[in-house]
């Protein structure tokens, strides 16, 4: 590499560090404004969860509140992903954290996109911070649907492998929608890139997941054919009681 070029790279980087501390700094602000407006629907969910006496009204405050829960997490993600804060990783069944999501999952989907599940019988217990792994689904889940405009189904599939002398812990989500053109395969990752139209999102999501991961030591993999879908692994390292 000429010095040049060596010049070039060192001041891209800068750049980059420069737009994240510029994206942290918006990011905190907004979850100070947001975690104001959230708290105030999370009150006003759970009194309804209280006093409703309609089981399918009480339902649906609960899912609110379940909601609220996850949008708190999401900010906190991308405040982390802006000013990469540690995590708090702890054992956690990979397993129970999806299946508690389904539920929110599928109200993101909407009516025209189903998200099933297919779990492995075996455990698939990790170690990894539980809202790293909540943004890493829903963001997986997200782009999945976005991917779908016309609808379609998301398969969420978890198993077990080994990769050399490692255990590992697999997940997997996957869509039949317009695939990634091999063109711009290696840019998913990168938080400036986006295919996505400004009504669809920031473009974040696939950065955020691929950060995550790697807060996990979570390998990531991706298989995609144009018009025929997508496919994100992600393979965490087994951990063992």
């Amino acid at each position: 590499m000429t010095i040049e070029r060596c010049q070039v790279v060192v001041e891209e980087r800068i750049q980059h560090a420069q737009r994240l501390e510029t994206l942290g700094s918006v990011a905190a602000g907004v979850a100070h404004d947001l975690a104001n407006v959230l708290a105030v629907i999370a009150s006003c969910a759970n009194t309804l969860e209280e006093e409703v006496a309609d089981p399918e009204l009480r339902a649906e405050a609960t899912q609110i509140v379940d909601s609220v829960r996850h949008a708190t997490q999401f900010v906190r993600s991308l405040v982390a992903y802006a000013k990469r804060s540690p995590a708090a990783p702890v054992p956690v069944e990979l397993n129970a954290v999806i299946a508690g999501m389904m539920p929110l999952l599928r109200r993101m989907a909407g009516s025209a996109v189903t998200v099933e599940l297919t779990s492995t019988t075996l455990p698939t217990l990790i170690v990894a911070d539980p809202s790293d792994l909540e943004q890493i689904v829903v963001n997986l889940v997200i782009n999945a649907r976005d991917a779908m405009p016309r609808g379609g189904p998301v398969s969420i599939a978890t198993w077990t492998a080994q990769q050399g002398d490692r255990d590992e812990v697999i997940l997997s989500v996957a869509d039949r929608g317009v695939g990634i053109d091999e063109r711009v395969r290696d840019r998913i990752w990168d938080p400036r890139f986006t295919t996505k139209s400004p009504d669809q999102g920031s473009g974040l999501g696939l950065a955020i997941v691929r950060s995550l991961a790697i807060r996990a030591d979570a390998r990531v993999a991706v298989a995609s054919v144009v018009g025929a879908g997508t496919t994100f692994e992600l393979a965490f390292p087994a951990a063992h009681p």
